[in-house]
């Protein structure tokens, strides 16, 4: 396997809200010296930190969220939207003030986060499989494992949804989530306050 990188004057600069900077990496699979499959990517550098009492920092600055929960349909369009339009709702949402993007209620497709990735809004990345079965598991690692390399995402939100599950669901699915994503944050939306 050959990796290259192409980051200009070996200089980085941070993804941010402003200035979504992106790099490439291609990868090549080579068998018996013959290229048998390549894959091209991108993504981008940031810190994410959570503070008690001070909030949210992206890259050391602070971030308050002005963020929206959208589904991936699209009126007279339907779920298979072509890719200018998730572009163009990320434009609109960024002229609106919107810097968050929460999806709902299922695995975004890829084409959602590269534009988040380019336009600068930050994702909080969610399924609603609900199920501790080993199929979904196996769904949320694969979700993960494509997901984790997009600068747009900063949460995830695979557990709860207005719902209750037990806690051995949610351990197996935060365990999950910090083999594939090694960073400390996991988000669940439910009512538990009314749950006691």
């Amino acid at each position: 396997i050959q990796q290259f990188l192409a980051i200009p004057e070996n200089r980085v600069e941070p993804w941010d809200l402003n200035s979504p900077n992106l790099y490439g990496i291609r990868t090549e699979l080579f068998v018996d010296g013959k290229k048998v499959d390549s894959h091209g990517d991108h993504f981008g550098f940031r810190t994410l930190e959570f503070n008690p009492q001070k909030g949210f920092f992206l890259n050391g600055k602070p971030v308050k969220f002005k963020g929206v929960c959208m589904h991936q349909d699209h009126a007279g369009v339907g779920v298979a939207l072509p890719d200018a339009i998730h572009s163009f709702r990320i434009t609109r949402l960024k002229q609106f003030g919107v810097n968050a993007y929460r999806c709902s209620h299922n695995p975004p497709a890829p084409e959602i986060l590269d534009a988040c990735d380019r336009q600068g809004m930050l994702v909080l990345n969610e399924n609603r499989f609900f199920n501790s079965g080993e199929d979904y598991l196996r769904q949320l690692d694969e979700q993960v494992r494509r997901d984790r390399n997009h600068p747009s995402v900063w949460l995830w939100e695979p557990i709860l949804n207005e719902t209750w599950y037990p806690e051995d669901f949610a351990a197996n699915v935060v365990r999950i989530l910090h083999e594939e994503y090694p960073y400390p944050y996991c988000y669940a939306g439910c009512d538990a306050a009314a749950r006691g």
